[in-house]
């Protein structure tokens, strides 16, 4: 048995497009320990939702290894895993309107899992999904009905109550709020938070969202280009953090954000730059305010920051 239910050591996952090869995750390595809430945040297209889908056996990768609770579940064993791992192991996307088939009853969505795994007879498998309908906060018939006929956080309220069917240990939440209105956006992190003290679930939490993360997670990893820029616990990085790519997402969360200290403005220039293109040297350099020489030669390794914080930056 490991001390961490999760490791990624050295991950890298190799996309194709347009006749081109890159690298949608070039080195990655984390833990995330059992009862923890691990954030990983960073910009659309730094590789965050390709992580997840990796270490959910969606993409494989290239190199490196992934361990979940002690059990290399990588490589060559990509599609050999065995069913108790999956069963440990389950995924809220981000998207409920896509995530569900709109020609199923909600009921039989949630109790797909089930079936799939062969668990329990029929009348005990739809029990236990109106149970988890019911404990997610929707009601006792909401079973018998299509998932148009719910709202968007109710939708999410399925795909949450569908992942926990199997009594997982690990709950991955792939920007589980980022589609939803922001007064549903609480009432849904609260019911995770609630469901994570009474089942004793571990969450990987990708986010975009500094104040979302803030309020879920114990630690963070900042991700770009594929790569971490730094990590460490979420209250020492957001009080200290040393990065200038983190230092822009924090100065750009909105005025008044709970939680988070009120800092001076600062845009963070320019776009992410494509993965098929990534700049030589530092890849944050073409946007940084603190670019000299060395950053478009060098890229800096992440090292330690002190206290579990780790950074990767050669001015940090």
């Amino acid at each position: 048995m490991s001390a961490n239910l999760l490791e990624i050591d050295n991950i890298s996952v190799v996309h194709h497009k347009n006749g081109q090869t890159f690298k949608a995750v070039d080195g990655v390595s984390l833990h995330l320990a059992p009862g923890e809430t691990l954030g990983l945040i960073g910009e659309s297209g730094c590789g965050k939702s390709t992580l997840a889908r990796t270490i959910m056996g969606l993409y494989r990768a290239a190199s490196g290894r992934i361990l979940f609770d002690g059990a290399d579940i990588s490589g060559a064993k990509w599609r050999r895993r065995s069913r108790a791992v999956t069963r440990r192991l389950q995924m809220i996307f981000q998207d409920p309107q896509q995530s569900l088939n709109p020609r199923t009853p909600v009921g039989r969505i949630v109790e797909e899992p089930l079936l799939v795994h062969g668990v329990g007879g029929r009348d005990e498998r739809r029990a236990r999904a109106r149970r988890l309908l019911e404990r997610v906060g929707l009601g006792a018939d909401a079973g018998e009905r299509l998932p148009h006929e719910f709202s968007g956080g109710q939708r999410q309220r399925i795909g949450i109550a569908r992942a926990l069917a199997l009594t997982p240990d690990l709950v991955i939440c792939d920007e589980p709020v980022s589609a939803l209105d922001l007064s549903v956006q609480a009432q849904v992190l609260n019911l995770l938070v609630d469901l994570q003290d009474e089942l004793k679930l571990s969450y990987l939490f990708i986010s975009h969202d500094l104040a979302v993360v803030r309020h879920m997670a114990s630690r963070v990893v900042v991700m770009y280009l594929g790569r971490i820029v730094e990590s460490g616990p979420v209250a020492l990085l957001w009080d200290g953090a040393r990065h200038p790519y983190t230092k822009a997402l924090i100065a750009a969360a909105p005025s008044g954000t709970p939680g988070l200290p009120r800092r001076e403005k600062r845009a963070l220039l320019g776009d992410i730059p494509s993965p098929v293109d990534r700049p030589k040297g530092c890849a944050f350099h073409t946007r940084c305010p603190l670019k000299q020489k060395i950053c478009t030669e060098s890229d800096p390794a992440l090292r330690s920051a002190g206290e579990g914080h780790a950074v990767a930056c050669h001015f940090a």
